[in-house]
């Protein structure tokens, strides 16, 4: 294919949607077939904000695969401190009438918030991953596990989870099992002062336009945490190896078998009740046509007259990052920028460039 709509489309992004820098890569079967850059190079570094997720969620499933992680037992099975939960109730708080499961992490039905600056985060004495995670627990529920939907901090307690289990930080497993086999040699939690001088300038749309900002990433909670949900920063042409992966039946282009393909399957197949669903797709109206598995939306249907097929998957960031797999047709794409508060980019940006992948 050509692309050539794909390419008249990324073109004007720049002017049309005041996107001050982009990187775009298609992979079919494992072959690069279409790449696309606007003021980066390929050794601009990104912070990749909540695509970290796709990463959590395979590191915990070769950890499932293993036998070592049981995801349909109690998160206090691993970390004590969740045997104990309040939810919210009223002007009060009660004790919660359910168990939280790691399965519930994986699809963010735990009953957690997004409350990154709660008073139990921020008074943690120990400041490492596991540390902040334990402290996590003593943050009120929004409802009882298993009872709801809320985009959450459940990704940042699988994190702790996968530190328990593996005997090693969060950077040092996901170094071992999936960044270094894969060889992806930009990914960090910690970007030092070359990185940061490698990062593409961080803006914040603004009144419309991009404003610049420090290239801070304020879900890095502590200078030592690990942020499962929203800490990885790297390269487009890293990142890209995950979903190729992914999209070529868990196994990488340099042969790496990172998952099976049953544990693909198992990622990519809705996790959500009609409740659950319900609730997601009134938040989210963007996904109508998608449920939602452990760590990706998935689409279900062609409701939303998108162009992938049945079974599609991926997530996005919150600077604008979106990951797009395609096991179906062995497709994986890409494309990061770096503007927070940009809404156009999930509602425009992220579907148009989805469609027109299967455009000529």
């Amino acid at each position: 294919m050509a692309y050539r709509a794909l390419t008249a489309y990324l073109d004007a992004l720049e002017s049309e949607m005041h996107v001050p820098a982009y990187d775009l890569r298609i992979m079919k079967g494992h072959e690069e077939v279409y790449s696309y850059r606007r003021n980066c190079d390929e050794k601009t570094v990104f912070w990749f904000y909540s695509s970290t997720k796709l990463f959590t969620v395979t590191a915990a499933l070769r950890l499932a695969e293993k036998g070592a992680l049981d995801i349909s037992a109690p998160v206090s099975r691993y970390i004590p401190e969740f045997a104990s939960l309040r939810v919210k109730e009223g002007n009060g708080l009660r004790e919660a009438a359910t168990v939280m499961t790691v399965e519930q992490l994986f699809s963010m039905t735990g009953g957690m918030s997004y409350d990154i600056s709660s008073p139990e985060i921020s008074s943690a004495e120990d400041r490492s991953t596991l540390g902040i995670v334990r402290a996590m627990a003593g943050m009120p529920l929004l409802y009882d596990p298993g009872e709801g939907f809320e985009y959450s901090l459940c990704h940042d307690v699988l994190a702790g989870v996968i530190e328990v289990v593996s005997g090693m930080s969060f950077g040092e497993y996901l170094k071992k099992e999936i960044t270094g086999p894969l060889g992806m040699e930009s990914m960090t939690f910690h970007p030092d002062e070359k990185t940061l001088a490698a990062m593409a300038p961080q803006c914040v749309m603004t009144d419309g336009r991009a404003v610049e900002i420090p290239k801070d990433n304020v879900f890095r909670l502590s200078p030592e945490y690990e942020s499962g949900g929203a800490g990885l920063c790297g390269t487009a042409a890293d990142y890209i190896l995950l979903p190729d992966a992914l999209a070529n039946g868990g196994k990488a282009k340099n042969g790496c078998r990172l998952l099976s393909e049953e544990s693909v399957k198992r990622m990519s197949s809705n996790r959500l009740n009609a409740l659950q669903f319900a609730v997601m797709k009134e938040k989210w109206p963007r996904f109508r046509a998608y449920g939602y598995g452990m760590g990706v939306r998935t689409r279900l249907d062609a409701s939303d007259g998108g162009r992938s097929p049945v079974g599609e998957f991926g997530w996005d960031g919150a600077a604008g990052c979106y990951s797009m797999i395609d096991p179906v047709n062995d497709i994986a794409m890409f494309y990061v920028q770096h503007v927070l508060g940009h809404g156009e980019s999930f509602d425009i940006i992220h579907p148009k460039i989805r469609d027109l992948v299967y455009e000529d």
